[in-house]
């Protein structure tokens, strides 16, 4: 079946956190739970550490990382990672196997 998330008709929704915007791309209607695809984005610019996500991130086992346009990364399940700055035209897309998966905060 061919699936299609079209910009011009996109709807953004609440999701995991609070301070983003998600746009399901509709993978996990068309397989079956297999893959979650979609496109999150800050709802507004974030300078610090908080609840957002990022120009710079820290993973546990990488430390601090700035990240830029067309960059990409793989983060093993259950990974401590936390959002250290915003820009205000953030924007990513995450997949996910399973579509369905447990999050849990993190404790410091």
């Amino acid at each position: 079946m061919t699936t299609m998330s079209l910009h011009k008709s996109a709807k953004w929704n609440p999701g995991l956190r609070s301070d983003f915007e998600y746009r399901d791309l509709g993978i996990a209607a068309a397989t079956k739970g297999k893959v979650l695809a979609r496109v999150f984005r800050g709802k507004e610019p974030c300078c610090g550490a908080g609840e957002s996500s990022t120009h710079h991130l820290v993973f546990e086992d990488v430390g601090e990382v700035g990240i830029e346009p067309d960059d990409n990364w793989y983060q093993v399940p259950n990974i401590k990672h936390e959002v250290l700055e915003l820009s205000n035209d953030f924007q990513m897309i995450e997949i996910c196997m399973l579509a369905d998966f447990p999050t849990k905060e993190a404790q410091c």
